[in-house]
């Protein structure tokens, strides 16, 4: 039997547990292939060190009862099945583009050098400290190696890294590992946080445009009503997306804009916004980029209450200047602080 209960409905009886200083991956692997049965994988990576019950929202799951391991496990990590899907059983709104990037593991092994030298997350990290108060457990949708997380646990929070990539997850908890930062990893699709219970964390970021590598609307609000419904009471929600207009400035996205705007209303697989575009080696990313009213209706429809609008500017690295002048076109995308 591949996997070890339904993940459909959230079960209330799953045990929390508090990991005190150390830190430990919960993996959720897909369904597979066969069976269509999720499975969750909890593997402490703390020697010698019993989990102990407690009142922290944290890890979820059981080791599953197969008699045959169908792949090998290294001592401090979960080897997972990277085989070819077609397109039609990818999970929901994941993309052939981003299910072949997530899949990569070296993208993920070059992410921290390929922006060693790049600002860009300097501004980011004041506006996440400024925001996310008091401290507590921040939950990070589509963490990637934990370059937005990780300074804020360094601060006094504790961490929940959420990403597809078991390749991004590794790195997040080699880097909690070596600084015994209290940070857990939960291998998961946004769109379907089943496994984390209603108000569980005190804060969450979804950062670096993550919310628009979703692809379709429907998966959109999804993802950020489960984020709405993990948050406690009083939390805040820190996102970022890209500007649509913004395409304009660019040399080839006038006409970009006037096939999308053209074809959008005609296609069933293709919405305003939706970008395919060559990156680090994936031919076919797929990117999201929003119109203001549409990110607007979207936070509303998940009961989200918008507290500050960041315009950014063209380097993405500052507030945007005389941001009444022009702004919907000169503003590269968003950073939105939300309750």
């Amino acid at each position: 039997m591949c996997g070890i209960r339904q993940l459909s409905q959230r079960c209330n009886k799953l045990p929390e547990y508090e990991t005190g200083r150390g830190s430990q991956q919960i993996l959720l692997c897909w369904p597979c292939w066969a069976r269509n049965k999720p499975v969750i994988i909890l593997r402490s990576t703390t020697p010698n060190k019993r989990l102990k019950k407690g009142s922290q929202p944290s890890a979820f799951g059981f080791q599953p009862r197969s008699k045959k391991r169908r792949f090998p496990k290294a001592d401090n990590q979960i080897v997972m099945s990277h085989e070819h899907r077609p397109t039609w059983n990818l999970p929901p709104g994941v993309s052939r583009g981003l299910w072949d990037y997530v899949q990569s593991p070296s993208v993920a092994d070059d992410y921290d050098d390929y922006f060693a030298f790049n600002s860009l997350f300097e501004h980011d990290e004041q506006v996440l400290a400024r925001h996310l108060q008091p401290a507590g457990l921040v939950a990070d949708l589509g963490c990637g190696t934990g370059r937005a997380l990780v300074p804020l646990v360094r601060a006094g929070h504790r961490g929940l890294a959420i990403d597809l990539s078991d390749h991004m997850l590794r790195i997040v908890q080699e880097k909690a590992d070596l600084d015994e930062l209290p940070i857990d990893c939960l291998q998961a699709n946004l769109v379907e946080l089943d496994a984390l219970g209603d108000q569980t964390v005190d804060h969450a970021i979804c950062m670096f445009s993550t919310l628009g590598m979703i692809r379709g609307r429907a998966n959109r609000r999804q993802a950020l009503r489960h984020c709405r419904r993990i948050l406690k009471p009083g939390g805040r929600f820190v996102l970022h997306v890209h500007n649509y207009w913004f395409n304009l400035r660019d040399p080839q996205g006038p006409s970009w804009l006037i096939k999308n705007l053209l074809s959008a209303p005609l296609s069933q697989k293709v919405e305003i916004g939706d970008k395919w575009f060559p990156y680090r080696g994936v031919p076919n990313m797929f990117l999201h980029v929003f119109r203001w009213s549409e990110l607007a209706a979207d936070l509303a429809d998940a009961q989200f209450e918008i507290v500050e609008r960041i315009p950014l500017d063209v380097a993405r690295r500052h507030r945007l200047r005389w941001s009444w002048l022009l702004g919907a076109v000169r503003t590269n995308g968003w950073i939105v602080i939300c309750d």
